[in-house]
């Protein structure tokens, strides 16, 4: 609850620290966005996720009050005070993450971000617990789509196309 509290509160005031800097960035004249238009963008849903978080932690923060003192005059300050302590089974699941996405900087550059996201992104939500191999293909494939459709299509920004005969297939794709 505390956690969630103080995290609401750093986001918004990173969001919007960023997002004065990032509307002073220039804009475009044509129908294209400029440079600012994807930070924007970004930056103003992580305000507004911000809040929802912040406003959602004092809802259930005021809700828990009356339901804890409910709760510790009907039972006692025993039952109160028990103390749930979840079971941890990988503790270290975020380690084996950065490693697989220390790996994908490095072989984006080589086999291009057309291969390197959809196995990353495959690693990434095996990791977290999907194990069924056509969502995992799907949600691979969908998420690389999608990111294409945004920066290349929309943005009109590149991404790297990898070298070789990767380069080669991008230029089919992309």
């Amino acid at each position: 609850m505390k956690g969630n509290l103080i995290l609401s509160v750093i986001v918004i005031i990173f969001s919007l620290f960023f997002l004065y800097h990032s509307v002073n960035l220039p804009s475009s004249s044509t129908a294209i966005p400029g440079p600012g238009a994807w930070p924007t963008m970004l930056l103003i849903m992580m305000v507004i996720l911000g809040l929802s978080l912040l406003v959602s932690t004092i809802r259930t923060a005021r809700k828990g009050e009356v339901v804890s003192k409910e709760i510790q005059a009907e039972a006692g300050d025993e039952a109160a005070e028990e103390d749930f302590v979840p079971k941890v089974v990988f503790p270290y699941r975020y380690l084996v993450l950065l490693g697989i996405a220390v790996i994908y900087l490095f072989l984006v550059s080589g086999i291009g971000f057309l291969l390197a996201t959809p196995l990353m992104l495959a690693g990434a939500a095996f990791l977290l617990g999907m194990r069924k191999v056509w969502s995992l293909v799907t949600t691979s494939v969908m998420g690389s789509a999608a990111v294409i459709v945004i920066f290349i299509v929309i943005l009109n920004i590149p991404l790297p196309r990898g070298l070789g005969v990767f380069r080669e297939l991008s230029y089919l794709i992309y």
